[in-house]
């Protein structure tokens, strides 16, 4: 009677310890503060300041704070991921064929523009080998 009492208890401890790690990983979170910030008011511990300036309003700032940076984050998060897609489907519109558009180009390719005289003589064109006239110095008009 006794062995099976221990190997009850044996068992039943087996169980309470396979409880307990399976519902260690759920835990309970709560979306706000179960312990209000205003039951330090009654600490008896002593300091420079009153208990509201002491312990009450560094914690309800801190939870402010604390509440922020949540907020901050999960804007940025959500950031985050819209530049994500958005850099996905630029890498997929990157690996599609481009078309073909324009025409061809070559270098120094300026016949088209400048007809068919070349030139030569620093660019003045035709009227670079001749002098402008001037009237007879014996004439008056």
């Amino acid at each position: 009677m006794l062995i099976s009492r221990i190997s009850q208890a044996a068992v039943t401890a087996g169980l309470v310890a396979l409880t307990a790690v399976t519902a260690q990983g759920q835990g309970y979170r709560p979306s706000s503060p179960t312990i209000s910030p205003w039951l330090n008011l009654y600490q008896k511990k002593g300091g420079p300041l009153d208990n509201y300036h002491m312990f009450v309003q560094p914690e309800m700032q801190l939870r402010d704070t604390l509440q922020q940076q949540q907020s901050d984050i999960q804007r940025q998060t959500a950031g985050l991921s819209t530049l994500g897609r958005q850099v996905t489907q630029i890498e997929q519109n990157r690996n599609r064929p481009v078309a073909p558009t324009g025409q061809g180009a070559g270098f120094m390719n300026h016949g088209q523009f400048f007809g068919a005289q070349a030139t030569t003589g620093g660019g003045r064109g035709a009227a670079a080998g001749r002098r402008p006239s001037m009237p007879s110095a014996g004439r008056r008009p």
